[in-house]
């Protein structure tokens, strides 16, 4: 309650418009572990503070290798307790693709992990743990890659439309990337900017198969 009630002092006193941007890196979404902790850190976050809150998954330019899903589907939030199927590594799914998948010991060994009480448990704290932030559904992530002014300016838009910056009429005021970021937070700009990182990671993924 110590941080909250700070919060509170400091937009009382001195009529702040305070925004809560939390930054979650990118790479937890090749971890499923990592990231439905990071999701119930946000979600925790966003109760306690109360605080409009706009949450980031940064270093989208340095994120490679597979993810289970679309990255879509990381941004979303949504149906979290997919991924708990994922918590001890990667399912596979395309057997003719991967050698390791055919070579029976492994396969063994997986399943006798996979039936493990230890693994039924771990399985189910994570699945519990996403059916909680799915339940409040107040999380979702915006892309940031900070060698990118556009994308730069598109959370600091989300930013100003969070705390009430954008609403506040101004004047006089020299117009820059930043105070004209709104335009770039359209929903098609939005939809492009996924679509291609998605692009970005399935043509590594492919040169990383040849």
């Amino acid at each position: 309650k110590s941080v909250f009630n700070i919060l509170q002092k400091l937009t009382k006193a001195f009529d702040l418009r305070l925004c809560c941007v939390q930054l979650v890196d990118s790479t937890f979404c090749t971890d499923p572990t990592k990231f439905l902790s990071a999701t119930l850190l946000g979600t925790t976050s966003m109760i306690r503070l109360e605080l409009p809150t706009i949450n980031v998954l940064s270093k989208i330019d340095l994120l490679q290798g597979d993810l289970v899903f679309q990255l879509e589907y990381f941004l979303e939030c949504r149906d979290l307790e997919r991924l708990a199927e994922f918590v001890d590594g990667p399912v596979f799914l395309d057997h003719d693709d991967l050698d390791i998948a055919d070579d029976p010991q492994y396969q063994a060994a997986r399943m006798r992990t996979r039936n493990s009480k230890f693994w039924k448990r771990h399985r189910k704290l994570y699945t519990v743990l996403a059916e909680v932030v799915d339940d409040y559904g107040l999380l979702n992530f915006h892309t940031l890659d900070i060698s990118k002014a556009d994308s730069v300016g598109a959370v600091l838009a989300k930013i100003d439309r969070a705390n009430g910056y954008i609403f506040v009429a101004s004047t006089n005021v020299q117009e820059d990337l930043f105070q004209c970021a709104v335009s770039t937070t359209e929903k098609s700009s939005v939809y492009e900017t996924i679509a291609d990182i998605q692009e970005r990671l399935d043509m590594q993924n492919l040169k990383t198969e040849k």
